[in-house]
């Protein structure tokens, strides 16, 4: 709630573009805090945290909008298993032009919502 009150005072004061950016990364950065490796969030979440650097979010592909369970960008594992080769096209990325990460919605197993992974 404190975030609205906070967007709304930014905006008042002519200051809306830098509350999007703000709400951006408040939308991004929860994945990696409560979900990522301890590498993640010492590497990157710190350093969005800090304001040192972005982080947008990567939902909305060209032939969905916002269908979201029907994403066609797939994730799939390296033979070694160490990595993700990701594969498709995101389109309509707030802020993409000025973050250094994304946080990108993936198709990693079954249709729907059961296969979605960030």
């Amino acid at each position: 709630f404190m975030f609205v009150i906070w967007a709304d005072e930014l905006a008042r004061c002519g200051a809306g573009g830098v509350s999007v950016l703000f709400f951006i990364t408040y939308m991004s950065l929860p994945h990696i805090i409560h979900f990522g490796s301890d590498y993640l969030k010492e590497t990157i979440g710190r350093r969005v945290a800090r304001g040192e650097c972005g982080m947008a979010i990567t939902l909305t592909e060209p032939q969905g909008g916002s269908d979201l369970a029907n994403i066609k960008t797939t994730a799939t594992k390296t033979a070694d298993g160490k990595h993700y080769i990701i594969n498709g096209v995101k389109k309509f990325i707030t802020g993409g032009q000025c973050v250094e990460y994304f946080n990108t919605l993936v198709r990693t197993g079954k249709a729907a919502h059961g296969g979605l992974s960030m």
